[in-house]
């Protein structure tokens, strides 16, 4: 434990709490709840490793939202390389207990072919963050499953954990996730918005097909690291 401590200080990572105790955490890859069904290797302990230039630009971003009446929520941030690699022998075996919650129009072998999985991924660098807002004084609740009817009148899961309702909930790999999707309500349009918009204003990007996925711009290469969380 202490010599991961001490490889997380070398590679500039380290708990987001240390920076902002405020935000919330929900480091969904140390439980079962997440796509895979199990703890991803590499997370054995609920904690949200992060580089510190993010940390502290997460803090702003955190500083901003309070003054709004909300707060930031951490599903992610920096994960070990072999997390990658777990999830990429979860995608070839035959378990698909989770289609249902995560995944459910689409074939989980082509996960990564429509960009929702990656081989390599920007998280293991420490600059990403997959993330959301609630409200200021209400507390993250147990995930309860919920059925939500899209626009296109199609029925999807939604895992309800107190946050702001987003359309699709956090790793639903579907269409619907998609910063731009118009099979969500105008009122989840309009959240997603205005978390895109304050996430760039702080100097984060985005891919297309995650509204929960962000990445701090004009940071160094930095390699990609397979430290364990613990």
């Amino acid at each position: 434990m202490m010599m991961s401590m001490s490889l997380l200080a070398d590679a500039d990572l380290l708990e987001l709490s240390e920076i902002d105790p405020t935000i919330k955490q929900s480091p969904r890859y140390a439980t079962n709840e997440n796509f895979t069904g199990k703890k991803v290797d590499g997370y054995n302990v609920k904690k949200i490793v992060i580089k510190r230039k993010a940390a502290l630009k997460l803090k702003q971003v955190q500083e901003y939202f309070q003054k709004y009446g909300y707060t930031l929520v951490i599903y992610d941030a920096y994960r070990p390389k072999r997390a990658v690699k777990n999830f990429v022998r979860w995608s070839k075996n035959k378990d698909i207990s989770t289609k249902k919650r995560y995944y459910p129009t689409l074939d989980k072998s082509i996960l990564f072919e429509k960009g929702y999985i990656c081989e390599t991924s920007s998280h293991c660098k420490g600059y990403t963050a997959d993330l959301t807002i609630m409200q200021l004084g209400k507390p993250l609740q147990e995930v309860n499953i919920k059925e939500r009817t899209l626009k296109n009148k199609e029925k999807i899961s939604f895992l309800d954990d107190g946050t702001v309702d987003m359309g699709t909930s956090f790793d639903c790999f579907h269409e619907a996730s998609h910063h731009n999707s118009d099979l969500v309500n105008e009122v989840a349009q309009k959240n997603r918005k205005f978390l895109e918009d304050t996430m760039h204003k702080f100097g984060f990007t985005t891919i297309k097909e995650e509204w929960w996925h962000y990445t701090l711009k004009d940071t160094d290469s930095s390699e990609d690291y397979d430290i364990p969380i613990e």
